[in-house]
């Protein structure tokens, strides 16, 4: 505690004493209640400031202000040696997002033309489907026709006939000799029908026939495919004709590119402005710590920007006992060590909700903003504060 805190602080025990000490000489008048003024250390701040850093590390390239300067929200006040990479990534994101809202707008562009097109792919899906299902249909149902049976059977009756017929006159020339001229044009002439019997008797059985399990799978996947791609076109062409003619997926996917674009373009965007330093607030600069060509890293402090148009004090010293005789927008009197000639008056502005464990015991810290000032104030001069009941 320093000398000026603790002669304020004696004083006040001292009137305490005094008063506590005196009598009244008349019996019947009452004694009248005494006040306990309650007074504190504080140390004195701006209103607000803020600590400015690079967030990488760098070479200084400029440094665009100087110590008790005024700045605004947003201006740059010093810049490290930038990075042609950075540049070129942001250029890179900055094409892709040019790229992908043109593609978003251009699907309601071609609005009409991917309706058409949708129109177009459902009729050619109607027509496979209805193939598929013509050829579905033969699946356990003979190859040929029942007039083409017919046809065959016919034929083969007449070349068995035919045969029968060359069998006999085989038989009755059996008895010429291996070599005569007869016997042999009837024995080729029954070899010759044989051989048409049997090929007769090869389409008949095919026409007869019905197509095997490899063919009856086939002809069942087609069908399936071609019903399921029916149904995914039909779907298709409804959702875009609700849906302004334009597909919603193609909808969907160009407004993921276009965000992802988006996020692409701050990220990179970030890394550009991470070699300029700017202000966060108004206010003006303290502790500038910056010189061009220095190395700085994001644990160095670069400098700080503080609001001076007001200020308050802060004393963390007031005990779970004391901070309950205290109330926001209670006034109070601040005596800075520097300036003991200056009684400033002020008002509580906040009263710390979580305690703190200082000294052994619980405390508390408030807030007070002052409502008059001196042009010699500096920050962190050494403040009594005496809460007035």
């Amino acid at each position: 505690m320093n000398k000026k805190f603790s002669v304020i602080l004696i004083l006040s025990l001292l009137v305490l004493v005094l008063t506590g000490c005196s009598t009244k000489t008349d019996s019947e008048q009452p004694v009248a209640a005494q006040s306990f003024n309650l007074i504190a250390e504080g140390r004195l701040f701006p209103v607000e400031y803020l600590d400015h850093n690079f967030t990488i590390s760098g070479y200084v390239d400029e440094v665009l202000v100087a110590n008790d300067e005024t700045v605004t929200r947003d201006q740059v006040l010093a810049t490290l040696v930038s990075s042609p990479e950075a540049q070129l990534a942001l250029a890179r994101a900055e094409e892709e997002l040019i790229s992908a809202q043109y593609a978003l707008d251009l699907l309601s562009e071609t609005a009409d033309l991917t309706l058409a097109t949708a129109e177009l792919d459902l009729t050619l899906a109607q027509d496979t489907y209805d193939d598929a299902l013509g050829n579905s249909w033969t699946i356990g149902v003979p190859i040929g026709s029942e007039n083409s049976i017919r046809a065959a059977e016919l034929a083969l009756n007449i070349a068995e006939a035919e045969l029968a017929r060359s069998v006999k006159k085989v038989t009755k020339l059996s008895y010429l000799p291996e070599n005569n001229l007869d016997k042999l044009n009837a024995q080729s002439a029954m070899v010759n029908l044989q051989q048409k019997v049997n090929t007769l008797m090869t389409q008949l059985n095919y026409l007869k026939s019905t197509p095997d399990e490899i063919k009856t799978a086939t002809l069942s996947s087609d069908l399936a495919i071609a019903e399921a791609n029916l149904t995914l076109a039909n779907d298709r062409l409804e959702k875009i004709k609700a849906n302004n003619g334009i597909d919603p997926n193609e909808e969907n996917a160009a407004e993921a590119r276009l965000a992802s674009a988006k996020a692409a373009v701050s990220s990179a965007q970030a890394a550009v402005d991470a070699f300029s330093l700017m202000a966060k607030m108004n206010g003006q600069i303290v502790d500038l710590n910056l010189k061009p060509g220095q190395l700085v890293s994001p644990e160095l402090l670069a400098l700080s920007v503080a609001d001076f148009s007001q200020w308050v004090v802060y004393t963390d010293n007031l005990t779970e006992i004391e901070v309950t005789e205290l109330e926001v927008g209670q006034a109070v009197e601040v005596t800075l060590d520097a300036l003991p000639d200056a009684v400033l008056t002020g008002e509580i502005t906040h009263i710390n909700s979580r305690y703190e464990e200082k000294r052994g015991e619980i405390t508390y810290t408030v807030t007070i903003l002052l409502t008059q000032t001196d042009p010699r104030m500096r920050w962190g001069m050494t403040a009594a504060v005496n809460f007035i009941p």
